[in-house]
């Protein structure tokens, strides 16, 4: 079936790239530039869906300098996202990042300032979708210069929010609460909804990973989700628990495990409760898998399971310890009482979001957590 369906994509991009070519000609013969560019680009496209990078990169020239002809900067940067991914299939998508500054250098000397910003959000893009915050915030500030130029607050929001997750990727998170914040305030200046969204969200996330959730937007909206998801679960109603789950998941992010263990802990004890959730998808860890090996017991522990009863025992681990690997292991063999076995292995990853202060620490507080929860398992059972 998928070699079937290979085909049929590779026939229609074929297909694409013949329509293209003949309204090429025609918007040639008729002397339709505009026209003529918008078929280069579809040609460029095509050859590019087809893994044809050198005839996909000749067009994605071509329609480039169609653009700069008619003056057209949306055009151009089109012609070149098309020459950076054919470049990128090259294994050279830096190649068409030089070609977008030097169109970026050809508009400055313009003064077109929308022009420039059109280059610039691309490049900034680009810089992201690459994974190089460092470069993607360079271009991203000169392109908020040019917003808080043109006085247009939409763009500077979006800019910001742009440069806030960049520097959340470079674990820069009071700066990302900075840029977040600002963001936030523009689209709300503006009465942007889409945008408060978005950036409410992020800002968020930003604020939960520095272990601050209740300082972030829509905490107590995540609160009013929160009571309504355990009601739904004390009453046991299956479609108010299905719309509450929604909600909860929704603003999980805001809501601390300590939040969530301490709601939830007295309603699972009545009768039926857990049963419930777990009839409605819920692992609550009743259920642990043990392996016999030689000389070796392996009892793998559910990870929400963890972490609900480290809280309950007062271990609040921040967000930076999500990530256990699940394994205790012991020896067969019975230990006189107060000995411990042999052999207890359970480790913990950190995320990559750390504050500034954590990443000049001696010992990383992964470690730490590791040994903290190493000693920990010897009392389970």
């Amino acid at each position: 079936g998928a070699h079937f369906l290979d085909a049929a994509r590779a026939s229609a991009a074929a297909d694409s790239l013949e329509a293209a070519r003949r309204a090429r000609d025609a918007y040639r013969q008729l002397g339709r530039a505009r026209g003529e560019a918008h078929a280069l680009v579809a040609m460029a496209r095509a050859a590019l869906s087809m893994r044809n990078a050198a005839e996909g990169l000749r067009l994605a020239q071509d329609a480039l300098d169609a653009w700069r002809r008619i003056g057209q900067t949306r055009g151009a940067v089109t012609a070149l996202e098309l020459l950076i991914q054919g470049h990128a299939m090259q294994g050279n998508p830096m190649a068409g990042l030089r070609a977008a500054n030097e169109e970026l250098a050809f508009v400055r000397q313009s003064g077109n300032k929308r022009g420039q910003l059109d280059f610039l959000d691309m490049m900034t893009h680009t810089h992201a979708v690459l994974r190089e915050p460092a470069s993607a915030i360079h271009y991203a500030r000169q392109a908020l210069n040019l917003y808080w130029a043109l006085g247009d607050k939409a763009g500077q929001g979006w800019t910001l929010h742009t440069i806030a997750q960049m520097q959340r990727m470079q674990g820069q998170m009071v700066e990302a609460t900075e840029a977040g914040q600002q963001a936030l305030a523009a689209f709300q200046e503006v009465g942007n909804q889409r945008g408060e969204e978005v950036t409410s969200r992020a800002l968020g996330e930003i604020l939960a990973a520095r272990g601050m959730p209740e300082q972030a937007p829509g905490r107590q909206d995540a609160m009013r989700c929160l009571r309504v998801f355990v009601k739904a679960v004390r009453q046991q109603s299956a479609e108010e628990f299905k719309a509450a789950e929604k909600d909860f998941k929704r603003c999980r992010h805001l809501l601390p495990d300590k939040d969530v263990v301490n709601a939830l802990q007295p309603v699972l004890q009545e009768e039926g409760a857990m049963d419930f959730m777990e009839e409605h998808g819920w692992d609550l860890g009743r259920k642990t898998a043990t392996t016999h090996g030689s000389g070796t017991l392996i009892k793998a522990y559910d990870h929400k399971v963890f972490y609900l009863q480290q809280n309950l025992n007062g271990m609040n681990f921040g967000p930076q310890f999500r990530v256990v690997h699940p394994f205790s292991k012991r020896d067969l063999e019975p230990k006189p009482p107060g000995e411990w076995p042999q052999h207890i292995s359970m480790s913990c990853s950190q995320i990559e979001d750390a504050e500034g202060w954590q990443q000049e620490m001696s010992m990383r507080p992964g470690i730490l957590d590791s040994g903290i929860q190493c000693q920990g398992s010897a009392a389970w059972p």
